[in-house]
């Protein structure tokens, strides 16, 4: 039998290659030295002209580190992490540019969180980060942990020469299908991965980066964060589908306003990096631009219900349940509904007085007329009722009553008896003490309008029973004996 070891399971198996610069019986020259079987010709082709040469790296530090990322021809996707690995061999000399390539299919992509930078971390705790300047090849599959190195969120704090104005406006060129090359002076791996969390996981998959190689012309990414002379920049981005941006030089340009760039930018100032990375990580579907900004007002009414009063709070809630919802948006407003219901309650529970006018006819209106209704305010009715017998008990079987006439179709009706049936004993037990005898006839009079909508109710006959016990004592207030009156 054969025992895996610790996280093992998680492992993913996925194509590998490397690329640089190496003088061999096939030849001198930046090219793919190795590769695993499953490499397609095509991949690498793209590859090869995506790869870094001579030269490519930003920095001329011996640790200096470049990455990339994007879709090859065949629809997987290609990480590939260059390095310095010594002097370079051929007359040019300086110092030669190595890259560990490998590639994923997108449901693999998926199980890393839709992140190239865990890929990277799974890639690193692999040590495939380590020059191999003589390998086989023809090399085995690469084999990745999603969770080698666990995301904590820790790798976005490190962003204050990256001011979050200017990756809101990057995020809107993003979804706007716009190629942008920045310069900055921030960590590159790190302001790369802030900005693509506020792109829902699918979207990822097509948005290509670059962060710490020179900006080439036949390697244009749709991120490329890079650290040159701007003059430099500007000659070579001149003619090509690019726009080129200065954090350092200027303010962030006026960005569009937008729910979902509301959304990720709190997330983003609040250093909520778990949080966003929760959130934008899931199955999203393919989505419209439109349907994104649906999916950040959610997100923020979501955020915001904590803070909402009770009108709010029942408004809200009726919202969510208009039209017919599927897919992830079923999903966020399912989970918007809960939290709008338990803020409900919340409120309910917590407050002094409730005030009936208009509050109750609100709910009762939406507890009627939406189809969801029935379910949803049912509890809440109760709580209701319920907070009310303490402040006002003959309010709380009034209201009961308005519910009771207008039942909706399609209800519980067992459970909502049983939401009217607690209201009905606990106002019983109130009248089993009532003592002021404009109250007692008051009670009466609800009593008689009960015992009319549902006679024979055992808690009908309950509170007239106690309203007939205090009436009799009333009567003789002396008398400690038995009565045989109902």
């Amino acid at each position: 039998m054969t025992f895996l070891k610790k996280n093992e399971s998680r492992s993913l198996l996925c194509e590998q290659a490397i690329f640089t610069s190496v003088r061999t019986p096939m030849g001198e020259g930046y090219r793919i030295i190795a590769a695993s079987k499953g490499l397609k010709p095509e991949e690498q082709q793209a590859i090869t002209r995506r790869s870094p040469s001579h030269d490519a790296l930003a920095s001329t530090n011996d640790n200096a580190m470049g990455l990339s990322f994007y879709k090859l021809p065949t629809g997987r996707l290609c990480l590939a992490f260059s390095r310095y690995a010594g002097a370079e061999h051929t007359g040019r000399g300086g110092q030669r540019v190595y890259t560990q390539i490998v590639v994923l299919e997108s449901a693999d992509f998926e199980k890393f969180g839709y992140n190239a930078m865990q890929v990277f971390r799974a890639l690193k705790a692999e040590g495939m980060t380590n020059p191999v300047l003589n390998p086989p090849r023809v090399l085995n599959k690469a084999s990745l942990n999603p969770d080698a190195s666990p995301w904590t969120g820790d790798c976005c704090r490190v962003l204050d020469s990256l001011p979050f104005s200017w990756q809101s406006h990057f995020l809107h060129q993003l979804i706007s299908r716009q190629s942008i090359v920045v310069q900055t002076q921030s960590n590159p791996f790190a302001a790369i991965e802030s900005l693509l969390l506020g792109l829902p996981g699918s979207m990822r998959t097509e948005v290509s980066f670059s962060a710490g190689l020179r900006f080439s012309v036949g390697r244009v990414f749709t991120v490329n964060f890079v650290n040159e002379k701007q003059q430099t920049l500007e000659t070579r981005a001149s003619g090509q589908p690019v726009l080129l941006f200065d954090p350092g030089s200027k303010d962030a340009p006026t960005t569009p306003p937008s729910q979902w760039l509301s959304f990720v930018g709190r997330l983003w100032e609040n250093e909520e990096f778990s949080q966003l990375n929760k959130r934008t990580s899931r199955s999203y579907p393919q989505i419209s631009y439109e349907k994104l900004n649906r999916f950040g007002e959610l997100y923020n009414l979501l955020d915001n219900t904590p803070n909402i009063d009770l009108a709010q709070s029942l408004k809200q809630l009726t919202q969510t349940l208009g039209g017919p919802l599927s897919g992830f948006e079923s999903e966020l407003v399912t989970e918007l509904r809960g939290a709008t219901q338990s803020r409900l309650l919340t409120i309910i529970q917590n407050a002094a007085i409730l005030d009936a006018d208009p509050h109750w006819a609100d709910l009762l209106e939406a507890w009627r007329n939406e189809p969801a209704g029935p379910i949803l305010f049912t509890k809440i009715i109760d709580a209701w009722l319920a907070k009310t017998l303490t402040f006002a008990p003959l309010d709380a079987p009034r209201q009961a009553l308005q519910a009771w006439q207008h039942i909706p179709q399609g209800a519980d009706e067992q459970g909502f008896k049983d939401v009217i049936d607690g209201c009905l004993d606990r106002f019983a037990a109130w009248c089993a003490t009532v003592q002021d005898p404009q109250q007692l006839g008051a009670a009466e009079a609800l009593a008689q309008q009960w015992s009319a909508m549902r006679p024979g109710c055992p808690f009908v006959e309950k509170v007239i029973a106690a309203l007939s016990a205090m009436a009799g004592a009333e009567k003789n207030p002396t008398d400690d004996k038995p009565t045989d009156e109902c």
